[in-house]
């Protein structure tokens, strides 16, 4: 699992004078396990998989912002985060081999990345609103513009029901 911010054993850093920005990014291995996980899986899915990605996402990201900003030098201008983008999205266009609980069917694994994805990168730059960072959002700059899927009402936080993900299927 990716954990951040485990306080360095050399120079003082973030707090080091010398320190103007402040960058990270974090998730990508809890998404990624979580990716595996969910895709060697047989018999009937278990998508807490996903949800525990999603929630230790959210517990260290907002830890390691708050270490930032307890820790980081005063003159530092400027604090962002990295969210997720999704190299493995045309890769993701199968069925599982596991079988919905509720359907008894396969699942298109897009289909559960996606959304899952999306939260995980909504509360990546919520939580940098809330805490004085800015918000890099990769998902759109390396996703490209050729491919839009809808994310549904359900699988995202209310206030961003609408927005949409953005995803080439040559990625």
């Amino acid at each position: 699992m990716s954990r951040a911010c485990a306080a360095p054993s050399r120079a003082p850093w973030p707090g080091s004078s010398n320190t103007r920005v402040v960058t990270f990014e974090m998730c990508g291995n809890d998404g990624l396990q979580a990716r595996s996980a969910l895709k060697e899986q047989t018999g009937t899915c278990n998508y807490g998989v996903l949800a525990t990605a999603e929630a230790n996402c959210k517990t260290y990201v907002a830890a390691a912002m708050d270490y930032i900003n307890v820790n980081a030098y005063a003159g530092v201008k400027l604090k962002v985060i990295s969210n997720l983008f999704y190299p493995g999205y045309a890769a993701d266009n199968v069925q599982s081999s596991c079988r919905d609980p509720g359907t008894g069917a396969t699942v298109n694994l897009q289909d559960k990345f996606l959304p899952s994805l999306a939260r995980i990168n909504y509360w990546m730059c919520e939580y940098a609103r809330l805490k004085g960072f800015q918000c890099a959002d990769s998902f759109a700059d390396y996703m490209g513009p050729t491919t839009t899927a809808t994310v549904t009402a359900s699988s995202i936080p209310r206030r961003c029901a609408t927005r949409q993900a953005r995803a080439s299927p040559t990625t």
